[in-house]
């Protein structure tokens, strides 16, 4: 499941994003606002590093042969980076990366409430990804954690779990 934006330079595709939103409003009826600076749908530079992150470990992780499901699947709860299925199970990635360790490593920064919203975002696709990917089955899940870190990836398997 190649992605061909994944290879553009990240200024690149956030300006793809603006341009895109740009058109959607339009057709949507609502027109752009020319007294907003062109800068107002821009990326912050943490946006940016989180989206390589992400992008950089959905390839690594398909070279450790787990299929990717989908990105980013979001709800009321929250979302979750990564879903994927390894050998029957289905796996709930969070990506995270932090540029330095000031505050304690990337892994760290996933506490608690994090977590629960993790959690109830999985629970609250779990039917629908069941019925789409595994024959309307409930797979054994698991919540992984890839950090990034001075551009180096690791992964923690099972890193939490829902019975804590």
């Amino acid at each position: 499941m190649d992605n061909p934006l994944s290879d553009l330079p990240l200024f690149t595709m956030a300006h793809l994003a603006r341009k895109q939103a740009a058109k959607s409003r339009h057709h949507k009826g609502i027109t752009p606002n020319p007294a907003l600076p062109s800068t107002w749908l821009a990326v912050s530079p943490s946006q940016r590093r989180g989206k390589y992150a992400e992008i950089k470990a959905v390839h690594w992780l398909q070279q450790q042969k787990l299929t990717i499901l989908t990105t980013n699947l979001r709800c009321k709860f929250g979302e979750i980076d990564i879903v994927a299925k390894e050998h029957g199970i289905l796996v709930f990635i969070e990506v995270r990366s932090r540029s330095y360790r000031h505050f304690g490593d990337a892994a760290a920064s996933i506490n608690d409430a994090k977590q629960k919203r993790i959690i109830r975002t999985a629970q609250y696709h779990l039917l629908s990804l069941a019925r789409q990917f595994f024959n309307h089955k409930i797979p054994p899940c698991r919540f992984d954690v890839v950090t990034l870190q001075q551009d180096r990836l690791k992964w923690y398997r099972a890193a939490f779990s829902m019975r804590q």
